[in-house]
């Protein structure tokens, strides 16, 4: 009874959301894409993670480090194509070299990665890419592909659960939305390239940092578990972002992407 349930509970929810839906015509991929879920929702997506951020991670203290990053990222903000949405950043007091985004323009880089930069230009390049993402809906269309799942997810809301049960499913939700493909992070570095360049930023500085991303992850063991994903295929992107900023690759990097 309960299956019946949940699935016509699924396709209800699937037909009202195509019932509300919209196009937008995406400049980077060429091509017609279908909205299911609005900025509303996309925002409120956002927030609702945002909470499990909140108590997961410290955030900065330091009013030196967060004016820096707010100032860089309004910049970017300022040159992002999606002005209905309302860009923020925060600091995260971890030391891994990372950053993260949420639906609806929560940015979040660690402060680990502020100390690493070797300049503004670099640290514009990290919330460029972050930017990226939220203004082309990766993760909302991750979920906008998994229906079913955050139909199932829903009808759970009001359902007792343990502890253990909620946070695991809290875990593989933001795994699902903060997952991206290979063509989202290259779509993001190409969109970040022309963000860094209206921003009057140095678009190179995303090949520096990635260098030395790409250096610290050769250092770095394995780890099995990744709740916040640190974005894979250095090697792919250095040469995708080579041909934005230069029109052409170099024979090392079809070396270095066949070596992933």
């Amino acid at each position: 009874m309960f299956r019946k349930l949940a699935l016509t509970y699924s396709i209800s929810l699937f037909f009202l959301w195509l019932l509300g839906c919209s196009t937008a015509y995406n400049a980077e991929r060429h091509k017609e894409e279908t909205i299911l879920i609005g900025t509303d929702k996309e925002v409120k997506i956002g927030e609702n993670i945002s909470e499990g951020v909140k108590r997961k991670f410290k955030f900065s203290n330091d009013p030196e480090v967060n004016k820096r990053v707010f100032n860089i990222g309004q910049k970017i903000a300022n040159v992002c194509e999606r002005k209905e949405v309302y860009f923020q950043f925060f600091v995260l007091e971890e030391e891994e070299v990372n950053a993260f985004s949420l639906p609806g323009g929560f940015i979040y880089v660690n402060s680990g990665l502020v100390k690493k930069v070797k300049n503004d230009d670099e640290l514009a390049a990290v919330l460029a890419h972050e930017a990226a993402h939220v203004a082309q809906r990766h993760a909302i269309k991750r979920l906008e592909n998994s229906l079913g799942y955050s139909a199932l997810r829903l009808l759970t809301l009001n359902v007792p659960q343990d502890e253990l049960t909620r946070r695991k499913s809290d875990i593989a939700f933001m795994q699902l939305i903060l997952s991206y493909s290979r063509e989202d992070e290259i779509e993001a570095d190409s969109l970040s390239v022309q963000y860094l360049r209206s921003a009057e930023f140095d678009p190179s500085a995303i090949l520096s940092f990635l260098t030395t991303l790409k250096d610290i992850q050769m250092k770095e063991s394995i780890k099995p578990k990744i709740h916040f994903r640190t974005h894979p295929y250095i090697s792919e992107r250095i040469a995708s972002v080579k041909n934005a900023l230069y029109g052409r690759r170099d024979f090392n990097d079809y070396i270095n992407i066949m070596e992933n």
